[in-house]
C-alpha cells in the first residue's frame, strides 16, 4: 500500500520562499509520498498558489517543486508540472522540478517532461 501523499511547504500559507541565488528569491514548493491522480488538483492548486505568489512579489522569479519525497508520480501529476511551467513562463517566470529520481524522474524522462521540468544540471541527480 502506498503512503498517502501530501503537498507540503515549509511554513503556513503553502509556500516558502527560500534564497536563490545572488538577486532572486526562490519559492519553493515540497511534494512528498505517491503523486498519484488523486492528488492531481491539490498539486495543481498549489502550483496556482505559487504563481499568485510570484505576480504579488517583486523580484521572485523562480519556482521549484523538490521531488525528493515523492515516492511515485504519475502522469497526470507530471502534466499538471508541465502546465504550471508553461504559466510561469507567461509570468516570466520559471518552474524547475528538483531532486526528481526514481520513478518521478523515469516518469519525466519517459514523458519527455524532463527538458521541460528540470535544469541541465540536475542529470546527475535522476537514476532513471
Amino acid at each position: 500500500m502506498r503512503e498517502r501523499a501530501t503537498v507540503v511547504d515549509e511554513r503556513p500559507g503553502r509556500v516558502a520562499t527560500v534564497p536563490g541565488g545572488t538577486d532572486d528569491a526562490v519559492l519553493r514548493l515540497r511534494a512528498t509520498g505517491a503523486l498519484d491522480a488523486s492528488v492531481h488538483r491539490q498539486v495543481s492548486a498549489a502550483v496556482q498558489r505559487a504563481l499568485t505568489e510570484v505576480a504579488a512579489r517583486s523580484g521572485l522569479r523562480r519556482i521549484e517543486v523538490d521531488l525528493g519525497a515523492a515516492s511515485f508520480l504519475s502522469a497526470a501529476v507530471a502534466g499538471a508540472l508541465a502546465h504550471g511551467a508553461h504559466r510561469a513562463a507567461e509570468q516570466q517566470c520559471v518552474l524547475r522540478v528538483i531532486n526528481a529520481s526514481g520513478i518521478a524522474a523515469r516518469v519525466l524522462v519517459i514523458s519527455r517532461l524532463w527538458p521541460v521540468l528540470c535544469d541541465r544540471d540536475d542529470v546527475g541527480t535522476r537514476d532513471a
